[in-house]
């Protein structure tokens, strides 16, 4: 599955503190991690169907990047960039990963981890959407 191998790519950014599909949380709700962090989403994967039957998969992979301040959360988000884009590893079934949009500001409210209400904080927020090809 790519999901590990893309973690790994990111091991380096952040910290090391990569999450798939939410940041953890406490029992009280509140946020278990500090910022800088990423949410990573597979939005979809999207299977290559030929004449000789199924072939690679392209998954789309949204990567949303958290940080305190604005100038640090877009410098996380071009440190993503820098570990994924272009990325290829054909023998362990990544054929390529590519930016699909560099950079989109999130609301405050958005999924993923951009939260204001953990200790009167304010979170900032980027998502760094890929496309991934790969052995399905």
């Amino acid at each position: 599955m790519i999901e590990e191998r893309i973690t790994a790519l990111l091991s380096g950014v952040a910290d090391g503190k990569r999450y798939w599909v939410k940041a953890p949380r406490r029992d009280d709700g509140s946020l278990a991690v500090t910022p800088p962090y990423l949410v990573l989403h597979r939005v979809d994967g999207l299977p290559n169907y030929h004449f000789c039957g199924r072939g690679t998969v392209e998954s789309r992979v949204q990567v949303n990047c958290i940080a305190e301040t604005y100038g640090a959360v877009k410098s996380l988000a071009r440190s993503v960039v820098t570990a994924l884009d272009m990325f290829s590893d054909p023998a362990a079934g990544i054929y390529g990963v590519f930016v699909d949009g560099e950079g989109r500001d999130l609301a405050e409210d958005a999924p993923g981890g951009v939260n204001t209400s953990d200790a009167g904080s304010k979170l900032f927020g980027v998502a760094v959407d890929f496309r991934i090809h790969h052995a399905g």
